[in-house]
């Protein structure tokens, strides 16, 4: 059943009746019409529920209502009438758009143009909090307020380590007092009679008004302190262990009340991403939820598309970023675009502009947008930038996406973009450099709020706990009632200290923890009130908000049962996880591929047969997969140099040609060397203990044959294949194959104890003809150490791998199932381990 919300708000609260009644009589002592009596409320939804009181109260509605707004609808409404006005270049206007280039522009003047980013967001910080101040003050008066107030707000800055702090807080004092505001037109216009409803807090400008009004102005409180608490069921208070538990047992208090009729339901809105997920829970049981709250316009999907689109005009934009931008055009390109980012991540390659001709799809991409990009690259004037910005989009398609959507709607309308608008007038000709119009629209985007459309009869309101006042739903659902998001001394707004807080008029920290008490003892005055809170976060211990606390004390409040239902369920037992490959037959098998096979068949099936795997990170951290390639082709091109030349080379040549190899290798593998600086620092450790281990090795009578060369060897249907990392020979000329690892010596070791475990060696042996052969592995440690394992019985290794091969691949073809083992510790890095589910089965804990 749906409701309409305000009427039933409006009968459950008899306060509205009686302020209605008490402004009627005081109008009539007054001898004051209606029409020319203003009532304020705190905020603008209390418009309509305060206009059906007055309704109410008159007989079949037909006598004249006061004028009631907000002193923000009121000046608009008359700001408008009047034809409105253009704000000025230097004016405050609370727009985000206008404001930080103004923002910009003081900073210039103020010598600190080259901090404007950082300092730019603090300045309009500051200047949002004198705005209402300064907005309340009457415009004759303000820059002498504001001269009376500089000193003393900047007093105790004078410190060198204080400088930008009382620079920013004059800026900010010195802007607001020279803008004129919309609502100076009411100091132009004072109605006969003005009643102001006061909520939790004051507002300067209605308090202002009355000043000026004297007798003529009045103030009411809107909730009466003296007011006995209603007697109502004690809210009912739940603790949750996490935070899906959290958003699922709040979501099934609001549908506990919906049962029971009561409706609407008021869910409180203090964590924002809890409350987005409790109203999806809500979404898939089609419930009217309106959102009051809204949340901020640049985490929407139209912002990310703009902002994505921006970003990869930057001439350094990386893959991983161009292809974000790539996948927010329309679905007809979206088959070259899956090309080209297999290409990418299979090269595993980071910035755009090395795209080259191994990348074909990568590179069509690049031809076929680059001129669109590459025009957003040079400075140019707002008004140009924001006509280049719209002709973009129309170009690629994106702007009839972003106007068919509320939120693109939001985006048009915070950015300026639509043409049916005039030209913004605070858009000077001033030049904006690429990264300078990436932080305006930043800047515009993560200032607006986007609200989706409310419809229009409703089940659920989501409001912010401090709108609770002057609304009677039927039942309150608090989620989030813990000490973070209800703290007891809550965050001010503002950069001020609580010095200059008191000398501007704002609430301290003292006022504000007792506001936060006010608005929580008024939440218990509505029927039907559900608070919940989770116990933990991030691993830490969470307390319930202070006065949850107070209610668990005093035993006033109930310990509540889950709201969620519960089912009975059948157990039905799973097995574990597998398949029969015998119609993907095994025509290629490598030592890797062979090792997942032993390791877990199931593995192998889905990684190996299947061909699935996890996509390489594009922009990922640099991890000890790039150490071990990195070292591998620096040893490469060392030996192959050093083969090369005809005459010895000393430890120090012999270093140096090393060093050049190691760089080399980072050239061609594309490696960002400042991510790559941790493991570049451990370098001449790793280098010298490996020239030193060398310089014995030759002694021996070793000599450097092959490095990373390819192998091949048929077995039965299939072919054995591997590239071995280097090939040395004795002094007898028998081969010796070593394989080097960047690991820890104790888990190289391993290896060699396990030898029938171990795959690698011996299966590298066995593509391979000559029968006398050795081979050991070559552990390279950062910490200087270099140690060789050898595998003495790598020829018995050999022939067993073999024949184990030939088994397992009989099985195989014959349709032998290929079970997920689940044990051990290959399950722990597993790429397939999404596949078999062994989280999910009770039989095994998790590695």
């Amino acid at each position: 059943m749906l409701c309409d919300i305000e009427p039933q708000m409006q009968m459950s609260d008899r306060r509205w009746l009686w302020l209605a009644d008490e402004t009627d009589r005081w109008m009539q002592e007054r001898g004051c019409h209606p029409s020319r009596c203003v009532v304020l409320v705190p905020y603008a939804q209390l418009i309509a529920p305060a206009r059906r009181a007055w309704v109410q109260r008159t007989r079949n509605g037909a006598s004249f209502l006061p004028r009631i707004e907000t002193t923000q609808t009121w000046s608009l409404s008359l700001w408008a009438a009047r034809g409105g006005h253009r704000f000025g270049m230097d004016d405050f206007t609370g727009q985000p758009g206008p404001d930080l280039l103004t923002a910009w522009r003081w900073l210039g003047e103020g010598g600190l143009a080259s901090q404007r980013s950082q300092l730019g967001p603090r300045l309009l910080e500051a200047a949002q909090s004198l705005s209402r101040l300064a907005a309340a003050v009457e415009p004759a008066a303000r820059l002498a307020w504001a001269k009376a107030l500089s000193a003393r707000l900047t007093e105790g800055l004078d410190l060198p380590e204080l400088r930008l702090e009382a620079t920013i807080a004059q800026m900010a004092l010195a802007w607001v007092a020279a803008s004129s505001f919309t609502s100076d037109v009411l100091f132009e216009e004072p109605p006969d009679l003005m009643l102001v409803i006061e909520g939790w807090q004051s507002d300067p400008l209605a308090q202002s008004l009355l000043r000026r009004l004297g007798e003529r102005g009045r103030s009411l409180p809107l909730v009466d302190p003296a007011e006995p608490r209603t007697q109502l069921a004690p809210p009912v208070l739940q603790a949750c262990a996490s935070f899906e538990e959290e958003a699922q047992r709040a979501a099934a208090s609001v549908l506990a009340h919906l049962r029971n009729g009561r409706e609407p339901v008021a869910l409180i809105a203090q964590d924002r991403l809890l409350t987005r997920r409790i109203s999806a829970l809500l979404a898939t049981r089609q419930i009217a939820v309106r959102d009051e709250t809204g949340w901020t316009l640049s985490t929407t999907r139209a912002a990310a598309a703009v902002m994505a689109f921006l970003r990869a005009a930057w001439p350094a934009v990386s893959c991983d970023e161009m292809l974000t931008w790539l996948k927010h055009l329309p679905a007809g390109q979206a088959v070259s675009i899956d090309e080209a980012e297999a290409q990418l991540r299979r090269s595993r390659l980071r910035w755009w502009k090395e795209v080259r001709s191994a990348h074909p799809a990568a590179q069509s991409l690049r031809a076929q947008f680059e001129p669109v990009l590459d025009r957003l690259r040079r400075p140019r004037s707002l008004i140009r930038w924001l006509l280049e910005l719209r002709n973009s989009l129309q170009e690629l398609g994106l702007w009839q996406t972003l106007v068919d959507d509320a939120a693109g709607e939001a985006v048009v309308k915070a950015l300026w973009l639509s043409d049916e608008r005039d030209p913004p007038v605070f858009a000077s000709a001033e030049m904006l450099s690429q990264d300078d119009f990436l932080e305006w629209v930043r800047g515009c985007l993560e200032s607006a709020v986007f609200v989706p459309r409310h419809p229009d009869q409703v089940q659920v309101l989501v409001i912010p706990i401090g709108q609770l006042i002057g609304r009677g739903p039927a039942a309150v659902v608090l989620p989030g009632a813990d000490e973070l998001n209800l703290p007891a001394r809550p965050k001010l707004p503002g950069p001020w200290s609580e010095r200059q807080r008191k000398l501007l008029g704002l609430a301290g920290r003292q006022e504000a923890a007792l506001e936060t008490r006010r608005i929580c003892e008024h939440l218990l005055n509505h029927p039907g009130v559900d608070i919940l809170w989770r116990t933990a976060h991030d691993g830490q211990a969470l307390m319930p908000a202070l006065f949850v606390q107070e209610l668990r004390l005093k035993a006033g409040g109930a310990q509540g049962s889950d709201p969620r239902g519960e089912r009975c369920l059948q157990a039905q037992p799973v097995p574990l996880a597998q398949a029969q490959g015998q119609s993907l037959p095994v025509r290629r098998l490598s030592a890797s591929a062979y090792e997942d096979l032993r390791a877990c068949p199931y593995r192998f099936f889905a990684l190996r047969q299947l061909g699935l795997s996890q996509a390489e990170e594009l922009d990922g951290a640099v991890d000890a997969r790039d150490l071990g390639r990195w070292v591998h082709e620096a040893l490469r091109y060392f030996h192959e140099a050093l083969a090369d030349r005809a005459d010895p080379v000393d430890r120090a040549g012999r270093g140096a040609l090393l060093d050049r190899a190691a760089q080399q290798a980072m050239d061609r593998a594309g490696i960002d060397p400042i991510a790559f600086l941790p493991h570049r620092a451990a370098w001449p450790l790793l280098r010298d203990a490996y020239l030193q281990w060398l310089e014995q090795h030759e002694q021996a009578g070793y000599r450097f044959e092959l490095a990373e060369s390819w192998h091949e060897k048929p077995l039965g249907p299939c072919l054995l294949v591997g590239k071995i990392d280097r090939i040395d020979r004795d002094a007898q000329g028998q081969i010796l194959l070593i394989d080097y690892k960047t690991e820890r010596k104790e888990k190289v070791r391993a290896r060699t104890r396990m030898s029938t475990e171990d795959t690698q060696l011996a299966f590298y042996a066995a593509l391979r003809e000559e029968d006398l052969l050795h081979a050991m592995y070559l552990a390279l440690s950062d910490r200087g150490e270099t140690d060789s394992e050898p595998q003495p019985q790598i020829q018995a290794l050999r022939d067993l791998l073999l024949e184990g091969v030939r088994h397992d691949l009989e099985r195989l073809h014959a349709g032998e199932p290929l079970l997920a083992l689940g044990q051990g510790a290959s399950c722990t890095h597993c790429q397939a381990r999404g596949l078999c589910r062994r989280d999910f089965l009770s039989e095994a804990a998790p590695s």
